[in-house]
């Protein structure tokens, strides 16, 4: 989450309900995030204890596919709307309807008022929101059948360098923008028939959907698994047992006893060949 944080305080492990304020306290933003992300906790926990690991509202059930052949065209997949979710976190695949026009003059007497074509009801597999899916470039299309269309779920932050609607004009333009947004994105991808490892669907005999489940779990638990840890520690300031304060009184709030630091991996490799990339304002500073 790339935004100008202090700390990031969540532990589920802790199993708080709440953050409690106290009077004559400062507010951090820390304590607000944290109680953002306890009610938000629960909220999913309560939907995949309801719902399970995935589905949807019956009548309202999104993300029907049907797979589309090209003939003269490439192969596409028909993306319905509707709500669903995945781990307790809520997938909207509904179509923003566009902004109704006001014409400036009004139909004559017995002239027909064209009405705009009603947009469509689905998202395709190129136009997704949020898939960014390119018909020229070959490893976008999708593959030979078999396949599984999949659904990819995570979470990014929005700044106002994103979304120039988050900021506040009214602090004019040289002050700093205010609270980012965390928004749930959402793709369908395709998933080769062969990347399952299933001997019946290379030989084309066929799997059955409970062996075809099984095997895409398995790919999930592997393809998600973590391959590698990060090892930091700080260090003490010479000279620190001989300060009478606590902490210094030019530290302010602002200063680097707490910042949020971020750490990327650039290029990957080996310990002398990686190269890394890291902020002290966890990667918020955008130069747009």
């Amino acid at each position: 989450m790339h935004a100008d944080l202090s700390r990031l305080t969540f532990r589920p492990d802790r199993h708080y309900s709440a953050v409690v304020a106290q009077q004559g306290r400062v507010q951090l933003d820390a304590d607000a995030n944290e109680q953002a992300a306890i009610q938000l906790h629960q909220a999913r926990t309560i939907a995949a204890d309801l719902i399970g690991q995935h589905g949807g509202p019956a009548g309202d059930t999104g993300f029907h596919i049907k797979f589309k052949a090209g003939s003269r065209e490439l192969d596409d997949l028909l993306i319905g709307g509707g709500r669903y979710y995945v781990d307790g976190i809520l997938c909207d695949a509904t179509r923003p309807l566009p902004g109704v026009a006001v014409d400036d003059e009004e139909p004559a007497e017995g002239e027909a008022d064209d009405e705009p074509d009603a947009p469509p009801a689905t998202w395709s597999y190129w136009d997704q929101p949020d898939a960014y899916r390119d018909p020229e470039r070959p490893g976008d299309r999708l593959p030979d059948r078999p396949f599984l269309a999949c659904l990819k779920v995570w979470e990014r932050s929005v700044t106002a360098a994103e979304d120039p609607a988050l900021r506040e004009v009214a602090l004019g333009s040289a002050m700093p923008d205010t609270a980012a947004r965390v928004k749930v994105v959402w793709q369908v991808l395709p998933l080769a028939g062969s990347a399952l490892e299933l001997e019946d669907l290379e030989n084309g005999a066929g799997a059955t959907k409970d062996q075809v489940r099984k095997a895409f779990g398995d790919w999930v638990a592997k393809s998600g698994a973590a391959t590698s840890r990060l090892a930091a520690r700080s260090e003490r300031p010479e000279h620190a047992d001989e300060d009478p304060c606590l902490i210094r009184p030019d530290a302010r709030y602002r200063g680097p006893e707490n910042q949020l630091y971020r750490v990327e991996i650039h290029e990957g490799g080996t310990a002398k060949e990686a190269t890394f990339k890291w902020s002290r304002e966890n990667g918020s500073v955008v130069f747009p």
